[in-house]
């Protein structure tokens, strides 16, 4: 008989567990391959010929058998088609004309039944438990599934097969109800767990739904009704196993009218709705929790160059802990004064030096993290001389309702609400994947003071990967900022007592820009930040009013030209902020 090597058993364990867990993985990426196929279901709907045109039948006599939901309608309110454009990132959408079978859902990412027709009422087929049993399997096993109904005020003489799509739901823990909401604008809170950068949504006149929970089961209320005559859920998501449920009450919040408004958030909120319901990437938020505590290093520095002969930014007065350096000529520039004072008589010209100042600050402060309300963690901020700043920060990152605090801290508050936490995270995220979401950002300041003027713009996230960073195995992040002249005014760098001095009455900017980049490091095992780094360059050209630009003309029968004298300036200014974190 052999003996047996506990050391090879040991290693055959671990290899087998390896392997495992990158197939675990890979799984995983799989099924977050994007996009995913999505079959739309036209089976379990009325029998009709194929003779409609952009969801209208060419027939009077069949325009009875429309279906109002198709993504083919592209010509009817309640069709889809705008809606399977607008999730068209993160799914393609196939009509499915066929029975529901095990092999038709093997071939498929997500099924979607919009308002099925009993049989009883000129639908191909009542939903029964045969169809209910394959929908949960197919979820179980990491399926999407969608299911949308539409109001009622009497289940028997609808059209709508309510009870086959209770068949269904019941699987999940939910169900649809016999109630009509109205038409509603439905406010979006900045704190909802799903929903990001959005305000509103329109809702038709749909049904509630009610869940109640359920092993195996997570669920997320995603809407409420906010008619207090009629309250109630009116959009839910459920994890169930490996996969993902959406309940919606009304089809028509899905339709062109108002996937087209724009007025309202509703193709934003369409397209996030149906992005959230992909598998959960590697990090799904922070790993905030009650009780932790952050020590937080901070150091900021700004910087401003250019050469200063009739620079105004050079002129007001500057932060005190602001140093300017004079740095010595270039070869370069010192050839090229010298040509210039030989064209111009100007002797002055070799003697413009190139000015740059710099001013920096550092603080290290405390974050405090309360109690989870389901929505937000409160948290505070707190310095050495216990001066004080309150908050709430989402799992996202984003930071909400910051308040006023202590003078002390002020010049900091900027960095604190929006910079030094990367966010919003997209929890469905998976390595390599970008998104985008209004924000702001930080614009230089030319006294070179600390606390900035803010602008909103559009800032591109993108989960960069992985990196051994500080010691530790690390998420990377990282947000890109890229602001245009025309949003900035001359006035925005300066000082509101100096703005006057550098405004678009004196100054007329011609070009030039911002780029702001921020990195962060996440902790993989704590998913709690380590470090993050902005840094940010901005450029602009601009003209002097008292400066006019001024030419001489001349044309004859053969030419027209002009000499055109036209002085145009330029300041570069930078900003650096870094943030590193420790559990205390």
């Amino acid at each position: 008989m052999k003996s047996i090597n506990p050391l090879g058993i040991l290693v055959c364990v671990l290899l087998n567990f390896t392997i495992l867990h990158l197939q675990g993985e890979e799984e995983i990426e799989k099924r977050a391959e994007r996009p995913l196929l999505l079959l739309y279901d036209d089976y379990y709907q009325s029998i009709r010929p194929d003779r409609f045109s952009q969801g209208i039948s060419l027939i009077p006599e069949d325009r009875k058998l429309t279906n109002f939901y198709h993504p083919y309608a592209n010509s009817i309110p309640n069709g889809t088609f705008v809606f399977s454009r607008i999730i068209a990132e993160d799914f393609t959408v196939k009509v499915s004309q066929l029975p529901l079978t095990s092999e038709l859902l093997g071939g498929a990412n997500a099924y979607m039944m919009v308002c099925p027709i009993k049989k009883e009422m000129g639908g191909r087929k009542s939903i029964t438990e045969f169809e209910a049993d394959l929908l949960e399997s197919f979820v179980a096993e990491g399926g999407i599934l969608i299911l949308v109904l539409n109001s009622f005020t009497d289940p028997h003489e609808s059209h709508f097969d309510l009870e086959g799509m209770n068949l269904i739901s019941s699987r999940f823990g939910f169900r649809f109800m016999a109630k009509q909401t109205d038409t509603l604008l439905i406010p979006i809170g900045r704190d909802h767990p799903v929903f990001s950068d959005v305000e509103n949504v329109i809702y038709g006149a749909g049904t509630t739904i009610e869940h109640e929970t359920q092993p195996d089961t997570e669920a997320t209320v995603l809407l409420e009704s906010n008619n207090p005559k009629v309250p109630g859920t009116v959009a839910l998501r459920l994890r169930y196993k490996k996969g993902t449920v959406l309940a919606l009450g009304d089809a028509g919040t899905l339709g062109n009218a108002h996937g087209l408004r724009n007025e309202t958030d509703q193709w934003r909120v369409l397209k996030q709705l149906f992005h959230n319901l992909l598998p959960e990437g590697p990090m799904p938020g922070y790993g905030w929790r009650n009780g932790l505590k952050l020590r937080v290093k901070l150091w900021h520095q700004q910087a401003i160059s250019g050469y200063p002969e009739e620079l105004r930014l050079f002129d007001p007065p500057r932060d005190p802990a602001a140093e300017i350096v004079v740095n010595s000529l270039r070869k370069l520039d010192s050839e090229a004064a010298d040509s210039s004072s030989r064209e111009t008589g100007n002797t002055d010209a070799v003697l413009k030096g190139y000015v740059s100042g710099l001013a920096d600050w550092e603080k290290e402060l405390t974050l405090s993290f309360g109690e989870f309300d389901g929505k937000t963690f409160p948290v505070e901020w707190t310095d050495r001389q216990d001066n004080k700043i309150n908050g709430r920060i989402t799992p996202r990152g984003e930071v909400l309702d910051l308040s006023v605090g202590s003078s002390i801290l002020a010049p900091w508050r900027w960095a604190l609400g929006n910079e030094i936490i990367l966010a919003p995270l997209d929890s469905v995220a998976q390595i390599g994947n970008s998104w985008t979401r209004r924000t702001l950002t930080a614009l230089p300041n030319a006294q070179l003071r600390q606390t900035p003027v803010l602008r909103q713009a559009e800032g591109a996230v993108k989960f960069e990967g992985t990196e051994l960073y500080m010691g530790k195995s690390c998420y990377v992040y990282s947000k890109t900022i890229n602001i245009e002249e025309p949003d900035i005014l001359p006035q925005d760098l300066m000082d509101t007592a100096y703005g006057d001095y550098f405004s678009q009455k004196k100054i007329r900017l011609t070009s030039g820009g911002q780029i702001a980049y921020s990195k962060a490091w996440i902790d993989r095992e704590t998913l709690l930040p380590v470090k993050t780094e902005l840094r940010t360059s901005s450029a602009f050209w601009w003209k002097n009013r008292d400066r006019p630009d001024s030419f001489i003309s001349s044309h004859d029968a053969l030419a027209a030209y002009e000499n055109k004298s036209d002085v145009r300036y330029v300041v570069t200014m930078g900003r650096v902020l870094t943030a590193v974190f420790e559990v205390e």
